[in-house]
């Protein structure tokens, strides 16, 4: 699901693929609802422990599927030789980002993972709102430079 964790399995690049066979793909998952189920690293509780917490133990866990849905996706980047695509997507609650990797991998059949991930809005938030504490901190509490 991400680097964060040892590659279990590895399978070559479809290098046949186009951005418009992966759109193609994005395309099944837009605007329809479909049941996600969450990464075994993932805060969801199972018999009130965190199922990360269990991962970590290589403990067996079973964790049921979310009805999630991807509003709207955008391709920024399509690399077909290194097999590295990036991804602007706009998701419903409960939608697990590291989840759809491994589901856009099962659909172009081959292994995907999240290499990085930038939330840039939840709900009413978005980082156009949020406060830059490292390119404001020379500036006191009335915004002059000290």
């Amino acid at each position: 699901y991400d680097l964060g964790t040892d590659t279990i399995k590895t399978k070559d690049w479809n290098k046949q693929m186009s951005l418009d066979d992966l759109k193609l793909i994005c395309d099944e998952f837009k605007n329809t609802d479909y049941w996600q189920v969450p990464p075994a690293y993932s805060a969801k509780k199972v018999n009130g422990v965190r199922a990360y917490k269990l991962a970590i133990e290589s403990k067996e866990i079973s964790l049921k599927p979310n009805l999630v849905k991807l509003i709207n996706y955008e391709i920024k980047t399509f690399d077909i030789n290194q097999g590295k695509i990036t991804i602007l997507i706009d998701v419903s609650k409960g939608f697990y980002v590291r989840s759809f990797a491994y589901d856009l991998g099962v659909k172009m059949n081959t292994y995907a993972t999240v290499i990085e991930l930038k939330r840039t809005k939840s709900g009413n938030f978005s980082l156009n709102d949020c406060y830059n504490f490292q390119k404001n901190e020379n500036k006191n509490e009335n915004n002059i430079e000290k």
